[in-house]
């Protein structure tokens, strides 16, 4: 030790080859105080002599000396070290910019062991490791094992200390991450405040959304002047900070204060707003906006316009966050942040409005200008249910700009403008585009009230123009949703009917058409038939019962009105099986006291509604009930649960709306026009849905009779005439006798007659 204080760089030399020696040759057997003297005669040449410069011996003492550390930290890993672990990474940190990244990353193992609070200094000791070996230091794995020493003090310290951690630790040194080229670390970092956000309710929360706002828009503000495309794995770092921006919002909008989840939500339009100017730079890697869109076409409203989430199967609501349309911001939006809230304490409950219609033009935007078809489709078939929420088009104050969607869907199929489907990444058939685009059209009917007379006309001539202009598939679709359109928009209709029979007559007759303009006639021009349909009602968790469905013996004042458009309410024991068609029931009370029917020239239907039907100690299992309802072709389910029916569903929406879907087996499909889910308003829904039964009673029928060739499917007063020619050929057979009378009887005239009565051999 008194040899190296003279502070020659020879003499050093010297000495540090010697303990290089010791080290190697007796290392194990050494102890503390050996250790300790050995130590500071290392950390004194460290201090003392100039190790950087070029010249001899300086430049020899190097080798040796970082030589005599890799040893004793080789000693440490096989724990035959005995000296003191302190003094040693001491001297690890006197030198640590010439150290090996193993060796830097054992030291901040050691710094961890020791940042704790029960520790003197302790965030102190943090933030220097956070400044030396993260901030300033630029080696990739060094700094990622510092965010890993960071997270793991902040998972054990929150609770206690999270706002000091956060103001102290993290915001000082990630405030500029967005400046940071390494795109790991940009990614560790981004998990790092994610993480922190998602149990973070202090105003704190809005510091770390900062940083990572600057993070996600850090591109747009790198390639400012660049107007090329970058690959997908460029913006790892984005994806990442999107998804985990997702996961904090879905959290977020059930908790106090509101403004963390509508910062989000404002974070995520503004990366679209700021891509569809500048589309270039994202246009490899479509899954960070497809992420986006998915998040927002998930979010619903109930009829009180609270904001909710449909995550898979659950749909739960916020309290605290309502939709609006039009902007309504007042300083911290009516959500008051706590400084530092008390373990126990509660904030004020308030209701914060947010606006949608930034994100509403974002869509219109995408409509525009996408040219993604994996993202395009996405968006306007997940619009397509989107739509079947009506208070979250609407919102709390009305949407005065629906007809920006209906002028973008309708253009996107007439007009050229935007050069689709020739415009999108991948080929794309015409039909198969149009019939995408046609399933947001049609639901757009429902929202008639919000629509002038010249957009209602928009989307109808949409309609005549594709069934004219594209393939039969995609007619199919056209001609349903002009059935739909009669109901909804029938001054509209009335006007086009003219325009609308025209183009139907200029159609091509094919199988696919045939079925669904026969639909549309039929509203005018029915059948004659006599045909019998189920209605059931299911209340909440009911959808696993089906006694516990036919056992319902009332439903909600909806479904009472619904009910009331489907027919006529009649007394069962007033009513003349003559006159009426009782559709097997009881007249005497044991199927109840009254029914719904519904009649005109050439049509009888007798609903069998369960709830009017009596429920018997007798029959637990309703099956007197199931001996109607379960023989019938179709039946209707009003279907109030909250979940999927497999069978004929029909599910009333908020504001006013239902959701009709026409569930059939395999064989009935190719008889059916469409079993795309409809939006109907009430004052329509009943007798839609008395026609779509109708129509799949007599699709039912006619399949039944392709089973057997030799009792072909016919109308009743066909099957009448079939009757009576079947009396009459019995009548020739028990007159063979007088065979000579009654051929002299015949002329040439009458067989041509009998050829002309045997047309019935064609049904």
């Amino acid at each position: 030790m008194e040899a190296v204080r003279c502070n020659h760089a020879a003499v050093a030399y010297e000495v540090i080859l010697g303990l290089k020696c010791l080290v190697n040759k007796q290392g194990p057997e050494l102890q503390d105080p050996a250790w300790s003297i050995l130590l500071e005669i290392i950390s004194h040449v460290l201090c003392h002599i100039d190790l950087t410069s070029s010249q001899s011996p300086n430049r020899l003492i190097v080798a040796p000396l970082h030589d005599t550390l890799n040893f004793i930290e080789h000693l440490m890993k096989v724990d035959s070290y005995n000296g003191s672990v302190k003094q040693f990474y001491g001297i690890i940190e006197e030198c640590s910019a010439d150290r090996p990244e193993s060796s830097i990353l054992g030291l901040i193992v050691h710094h961890a062991q020791s940042i704790v609070p029960t520790e003197h200094l302790w965030l102190t000791n943090l933030y220097n490791l956070l400044q030396k070996y993260f901030k300033l230091e630029i080696r990739k794995n060094i700094r990622l094992k510092v965010l890993e020493t960071l997270s793991h003090v902040i998972k054990l310290n929150r609770r206690q200390y999270e706002d000091e951690l956060i103001d102290r630790i993290v915001v000082p040194h990630m405030v500029n991450m967005n400046y940071n080229n390494d795109i790991v670390v940009r990614s560790s970092v981004a998990n790092l405040l994610i993480d922190l956000c998602l149990e973070c309710e202090s105003k704190k929360c809005l510091d770390l959304l900062d940083i990572l706002e600057k993070m996600l828009l850090r591109p747009f503000d790198t390639y400012l002047s660049d107007n090329s495309s970058h690959s997908d794995a460029e913006f790892s770092d984005i994806k990442c900070l999107v998804e985990g921006l997702i996961k904090v919002f879905i959290v977020k909008i059930h908790k106090l204060p509101s403004t963390h989840a509508i910062k989000i939500y404002k974070m995520l339009v503004k990366f679209l707003e700021l891509h569809y100017n500048k589309p270039k730079l994202f246009e490899n890697c479509p899954i960070v906006r497809k992420m986006i869109f998915e998040c927002f076409l998930k979010i619903r409203a109930d009829p009180l316009y609270h904001l909710g989430y449909q995550d898979g199967k659950n749909l739960k609501f916020s309290s605290y966050i309502c939709v609006v349309y039009k902007s309504t911001d007042r300083g911290s939006l009516g959500s008051p942040v706590p400084q530092s809230p008390a373990p126990h304490q509660r904030l004020p409950v308030t209701v914060t409005p947010v606006s949608l219609r930034a994100a509403f033009k974002i869509f219109i935007t995408c409509l525009k200008v996408e040219k993604d078809w994996e993202v395009l489709s996405l968006v306007i078939i997940e619009m397509t249910k989107a739509l079947q929420n009506k208070a979250l088009l609407v919102s709390k104050n009305g949407n005065t700009e629906l007809d920006l969607l209906v002028d973008v869907l309708t253009s996107m199929i007439t007009e050229k403008i935007y050069n689709l489907p020739e415009s999108l990444n991948v080929k794309v058939s015409r039909p198969d585009f149009h019939a995408t685009v046609l399933l947001a059209v049609v639901n757009l009917a429902s929202y008639h009230n919000y629509l002038d007379q010249i957009h209602q006309q928009k989307i109808v001539r949409c309609l005549i123009k594709c069934s004219n202009s594209i393939g039969p598939r995609s007619s199919k679709h056209c001609i349903a949703a002009l059935t739909l359109c009669t109901l909804e928009m029938r001054e509209t209709m009335v006007k086009c009917l003219p325009e609308v029979l025209l183009n139907l007559s200029k159609i091509s007759a094919t199988v696919h058409i045939g079925i669904p303009i026969l639909e549309f006639l039929s509203n005018t021009i029915p059948p004659y038939e006599t045909h019998k349909i189920g209605v059931l009602y299911v209340r909440e968790g009911q959808i696993h019962s089906e006694v516990e469905i036919y056992k319902n013996r009332f439903g909600s004042l909806r479904y009472v009105q619904f009910l009331q458009q489907l027919g006529t309410l009649v007394k069962l024991s007033d009513v003349d099986p003559q006159t009426f068609f009782l559709g097997g029931l009881d007249q005497h009370g044991n199927d109840g006291k009254f029914a719904y029917i519904w009649q005109d020239d050439v049509t009888r239907v007798m609903f069998h509604v369960a709830t009017m039907m009596p429920n018997k100690e007798s029959d637990p299992t309703c099956n007197n009930k199931k001996m109607h309802i379960g023989n019938n072709f179709v039946t209707i389910i009003y279907n109030e649960s909250g979940e999927e029916v497999n069978m004929s569903t029909f599910k009333p929406l908020d504001m006013g709306i239902n959701r009709v879907t026409v569930k059939v087996k395999e064989e009935l499909a190719n008889l059916i026009a469409s079993s795309e889910p409809k939006l109907v308003s009430d004052q329509n829904v009943g007798i839609f849905a008395r026609q779509i039964a109708l129509h799949t009673n007599m699709a039912s029928i006619v399949t039944k009779s392709l089973k057997h060739p030799n009792e072909p499917a016919a109308s009743n007063w066909i099957e009448r005439l079939r009757q009576i020619k079947k009396i009459r050929n019995r009548a020739i057979q028990d007159q063979k006798n007088n065979e000579s009378i009654y051929q002299n009887e015949k002329s040439n005239e009458e067989v041509k007659n009998k050829y002309m009565e045997d047309f019935t051999d064609y049904t």
